[in-house]
């Protein structure tokens, strides 16, 4: 089964023609999650993405501006994403396999929160997911963009 960018990806491409120009676009959120009844969580929390349609977006660069990895650490990437987005409107992030796109997710959490004062309150962070094929030691591979 798809994961959620991924699936946001399959729908815009069945939505085309309903979305009139505009992209599927996902706006992760950080959201606590509450214990049942006389359980006991600690601090627990989890990854809300929101899908909306958002004005069409300028095809992806072949190469993203920023890599995510499963270890890279999403307070360094959610600086570099700002610092991008101070001179731009677009930055794109590239990630292979869940625990890298997961990352990437984080950062624009954080991001959001380093931006906060620029963006207002009636703007947000958005991610447009697409894949990307590259060649790599002459090998084809899949990415996602954010």
């Amino acid at each position: 089964a798809p994961r959620p960018p991924g699936a946001v990806i399959i729908a815009g491409k069945y939505m085309k023609e309903n979305l009139q120009g505009k992209n599927l676009a996902v706006v992760p959120v950080k959201t606590e999650i509450a214990g049942g009844e006389g359980e006991q969580l600690s601090e627990t929390v989890g990854l809300m993405l929101h899908v909306r349609p958002l004005p069409e977006v300028p095809e992806p660069p072949q190469q993203p501006e920023i890599f995510s990895a499963w270890n890279t650490n999403v307070g360094l990437m959610a600086g570099l994403m700002a610092q991008v987005l101070k001179s731009g409107d677009v930055v794109t992030v590239g990630g292979m396999g869940a625990p890298a796109i997961s990352s990437a997710l984080k950062a624009t959490i954080i991001a959001q929160g380093y931006m906060a004062e620029s963006l207002g309150n009636s703007n947000e962070l958005a991610v447009v997911p697409s894949m990307n094929e590259f060649q790599e030691n002459g090998e084809q591979r899949m990415r996602m963009l954010l």
